[in-house]
């Protein structure tokens, strides 16, 4: 049987039955058997500078599609992206190559957080892989447009700027980069949970809190608590579980309203499961205090009988004041004993984060 390889050098000259094979031929090539080739040099360098005469697009995972003769359409792919140049049709390539019949566009924008990249619009939060829209970028910029030697350090930040438009397809199935008239889909990309969001949230509301106060911005935490009665305080307890990424929030339940029969239980809620880690299940009570007084051992009783009764591996107590001392060794004693897990939050804690928070701060206080 003939190999594939012995058409290394006019594979793409000859008029193909199964273009797929001839793709998966080039996919091995450039991901694995380029290593091999490369380690029968003594000077790397030397493979490398054969590469970039015969087919330099290989040196970032791309090579030209062997459908684009097929479909009279030329394009480049990886394992990751497809790059189309400005003459080729991009509705005809994805209708012949990969059953995409029509798509949608939503505009779209990228930033970078804590070493991710992501691209954002009203309808999606989606993390990149940096290392893929890269390899796509410096081939465009290096092979096609050849706007920087490929003996040049690449500019990344020379890419951000020259994104004419970046555009999420319906259900964001790709991502469409255009730079300098071609166009870069990205297939593979993360579709961020509930927890992720919430979690990028609160690191760049403590970004922009940081930013806003060097610009002269500085703002109050405090809140004033004189605006809630005890059922919107809950409420707003419920929310700030709610947005907390330790605990799942699917299973928040608020026993009734304030002052019901709840037996001690204004909330309860579990931790999320994790690999040798079961459920926690935490219940917290709601103390809402309007004067400068502290919360003390003496307004909240009971504490040993709840969480024995109700079987609870967490306490949690919420209050718009300043916990006492005497609460403070009530709790910890008990949580000692009971090896009981405590989440107390006062309103220097509730205020903080809160502050982190300000989509929700507003809703509850004008």
């Amino acid at each position: 049987m003939e190999n594939l390889e012995d058409y290394k050098d006019d594979i793409r000259k000859r008029k193909l039955k199964f273009p797929e094979l001839a793709d998966d031929y080039f996919a091995n090539l450039i991901n694995g058997a380029y290593n091999e080739y490369e380690s029968e040099y003594d000077d790397p360098e030397e493979f490398r500078s054969t590469i970039l005469k015969e087919n330099p697009e290989h040196l970032f995972g791309f090579w030209k599609c062997m459908y684009s003769d097929t479909i009279q359409q030329d394009f480049y792919v990886s394992n990751e992206s497809w790059i189309i140049p400005p003459e080729s049709d991009l509705n005809e390539i994805l209708r012949k190559h990969s059953s995409i019949e029509e798509f949608n566009l939503e505009e779209g924008n990228i930033f970078s957080l804590n070493g991710g990249y992501y691209v954002i619009n009203e309808n999606y939060l989606l993390r990149v892989s940096f290392p893929a829209l890269a390899k796509a970028f410096q081939c465009v910029s290096h092979v096609f447009n050849q706007e920087q030697s490929l003996l040049e350090r690449h500019d990344w930040l020379y890419d951000l700027k020259s994104i004419n438009t970046i555009s999420i397809s319906d259900y964001a199935n790709f991502i469409l980069f255009t730079i300098n008239g071609y166009k870069i889909i990205l297939w593979h990309q993360y579709k961020l949970t509930f927890s992720d969001i919430n979690l990028l949230n609160r690191n760049a509301a403590a970004i922009f809190n940081i930013t806003s106060a060097l610009i002269g911005l500085k703002d109050s935490i405090s809140c004033n608590w004189s605006q809630l009665n005890d059922e919107s305080f809950e409420e707003l307890c419920y929310d700030i579980i709610y947005y907390d990424p330790k605990f799942d929030n699917k299973t928040i339940r608020k026993m009734g309203k304030s002052r019901s029969r709840d037996g001690g239980r204004d909330i309860v809620v579990y931790t999320h499961e994790r690999i040798g880690y079961k459920a926690e299940k935490f219940i917290f009570q709601c103390k809402l205090i309007k004067s400068d007084s502290s919360l003390t051992a003496t307004k909240v009783l009971d504490i040993s009988d709840i969480v024995e009764q109700y079987e609870a591996d967490g306490y949690g107590i919420f209050t718009s004041g300043v916990i006492d001392a005497t609460l403070f060794d009530k709790i910890d004693k008990i949580a000692n004993k009971r090896q009981l897990k405590i989440a107390l939050s006062s309103k220097y804690e509730m205020e903080r984060d809160l502050s982190m928070l300000p989509k929700l701060r507003d809703r509850y206080f004008k």
